[in-house]
């Protein structure tokens, strides 16, 4: 399916932003990438080494406060949550909650697997193959905060396949600097929370 058609897609997307929660906007992106088979993607390992669950990544354990208002509507043992730098801490027993898989950035390197998908809310490491690059062939930037312009329009979002973006102005910005989709998704913590 050419990039075009998936542009698309995600465009019609955005017109039933009332209805859908984020959770499902996520998962008919992620259902639309598995059906085209992510063929027009870089770095796609040899098919045995991929983990097809929807993987999200924490290189702090706040950010669980980020994600949890879409891991809630999510249904359980649907996604994986990657530790970078981190340790498993009762702090993160919760996860058990969601029945969540959870594995450390090193084992998942060590294992030569990467996720097919995996969401991130930035590039948390500037090296030349950034860890996201290397721990999934599909990358999903989930922002985080609207401050920093400098920060949150540099050029690392380059290694971001999609961004989902608060609005109008940032998808703007976003597409002066990268070839990423970009979905607007509104301040998703409040709207998903409920306030």
């Amino acid at each position: 399916m050419p990039r075009i058609k998936i542009k698309s897609y995600i465009l019609s997307l955005k017109h039933n932003k009332l209805i859908h929660p984020l959770y499902q906007v996520m998962r008919s992106a992620y259902r639309l990438l598995r059906k085209i088979g992510y063929s027009h993607y870089k770095h796609t390992p040899h098919k045995s080494s991929i983990r097809e669950k929807l993987a999200f990544i924490l290189p702090v354990i706040e950010i669980a406060n980020h994600y949890k208002p879409v891991w809630e509507k999510l249904p359980r043992g649907s996604f994986d949550v990657v530790l970078y730098n981190i340790s498993y801490s009762e702090e993160l027993a919760f996860l058990k909650n969601y029945d969540a898989g959870i594995m450390t950035s090193k084992d998942l390197l060590k294992s030569d697997t990467k996720y097919r998908t995996m969401i991130s809310h930035h590039i948390i490491d500037l090296s030349p193959e950034p860890i996201i690059k290397r721990l999934a062939c599909t990358n999903i930037r989930f922002m985080y905060a609207a401050g920093k312009a400098k920060w949150n329009f540099s050029d690392w979002n380059k290694h971001y396949d999609f961004i989902l973006c608060y609005g109008p102005y940032h998808a703007e910005k976003f597409s002066e600097i990268t070839d990423a989709e970009t979905l607007q998704m509104g301040y998703s913590r409040k709207r998903l929370a409920g306030g």
